[in-house]
């Protein structure tokens, strides 16, 4: 019986791990989408040595054969069509068919693929949307700095056999503490977390499964595999402050959020930044730059006296963002202290969030 399946479903597999191929002329064969038939499904399959992605669709199907065609496209021509389509190995090609459309791929033969990676470990079950929201409320205080590989990543870290997923580039730190069994920290690329999340989207469970310096995840029908990176994250436990705060404000995320959008527009291009101060029950927001200069004021309950402080702008608002909270807390310990960002009420189940950010010169 010939391979025929739904092009949409085709397409979507196809345009999923698409994006783990990569373009080299030493080896040209990774801009390849490896495609298998075998045992009542096709696996489309991509890697770019250090992340990879398997996608299997059912079939009804007992054919059995290999190729290697060019990731973008396969996508593209899949895209392209509509309703059922039938996959057919040719000669150093790949035949799709659907209604009166032929269309056929060049290949590469299979066997120059590179071997992909394969985890036995047991994995553990968890809660997909739970570490989705863990991941993403992290992702924005990752390092973009390609000289500091140790912190262009994401921790996964166990804290009393819970998962708790850590992000810094030296200026902020963001962490997430989950109610998830976890007891085999991990330490991923940045990237790699961004594919965790997408293959996370729209399902309800998934499985890790760290095997030395491999992890793999599994959601729905798709698995991805990172191999971890060799550095060491910091001890991001003493970023923390721990000092009794000097200022606790309570008040409205999307208010502040606001004032902080028409604070970015005065401020310095070069240097976005704002001072915060509280005067007569409000919170003030200052920026200054070489053409403008806004004065916003957001409601806030105070507790102790906030000292006059500069935070990066970019920084301030990834925090809101990552908090996902209606109400806030913003605690200082000091004018050259951290300022961290939390959430007022967390549902049950989800993660706690915490955003510290350090004081920017104003």
């Amino acid at each position: 019986m010939p391979v025929t399946l739904s092009a949409k479903t085709l397409a979507d597999a196809a345009a999923r791990v698409a994006k783990f191929t990569h373009a080299s002329p030493l080896a040209p064969v990774l801009s390849c989408t490896l495609l298998e038939v075998n045992q009542g499904a096709v696996t489309l399959s991509a890697t770019d040595t250090t992340y990879t992605a398997r996608v299997r669709v059912p079939c009804d199907s007992a054919e059995r054969w290999r190729v290697c065609v060019d990731a973008k496209k396969l996508a593209q021509s899949l895209k392209a069509l509509s309703g059922e389509v039938t996959l057919t190995a040719g000669t150093g090609e790949l035949i799709l068919k659907a209604g009166r459309a032929r269309l056929a791929l060049k290949t590469t033969d299979a066997d120059e693929y590179p071997e992909l990676p394969r985890v036995t470990a047991t994995p553990q079950e968890l809660h997909a949307p739970t570490l989705a929201r863990a991941l993403e409320a992290v992702l924005p205080a990752s390092s973009q700095d390609s000289t500091r590989p140790n912190i262009a990543t994401v921790y996964l870290d166990s804290h009393d056999g819970h998962l708790v997923a850590v992000a810094t580039d030296g200026h902020r730190l963001h962490s997430a503490v989950t109610a998830l069994s976890w007891d085999a920290p991990a330490l991923i690329g940045g990237e790699g977390a961004k594919h965790f999340v997408s293959a996370l989207k729209g399902t309800s469970t998934c499985t890790l499964a760290r095997e030395g310096s491999s992890l793999l995840l599994r959601a729905g029908d798709t698995e991805v595999h990172a191999r971890l990176s060799a550095e060491r994250f910091p001890p991001w436990q003493s970023v923390l402050p721990k000092d009794t705060p000097v200022a606790t404000l309570t008040l409205s995320s999307s208010e502040l959020a606001d004032a902080l959008k028409r604070a970015k527009l005065a401020a310095s291009e070069d240097l976005p930044a704002v001072s915060l101060s509280v005067e007569d029950g409000e919170l003030v927001l200052r920026a200054t730059g070489e053409r403008a200069q806004t004065e916003e004021r957001v409601p806030t309950e105070t507790q102790g006296d906030l000292p006059l402080t500069g935070l990066a702008l970019e920084y301030a608002q990834e925090a809101l963002g990552a908090l996902g909270a209606e109400q806030v807390t913003l605690t200082s310990r000091g004018t050259r202290s951290a300022v961290v960002f939390s959430p007022v009420d967390t549902p049950e189940g989800a993660p706690q969030v915490s955003c510290v950010v350090m004081p920017r010169r104003i």
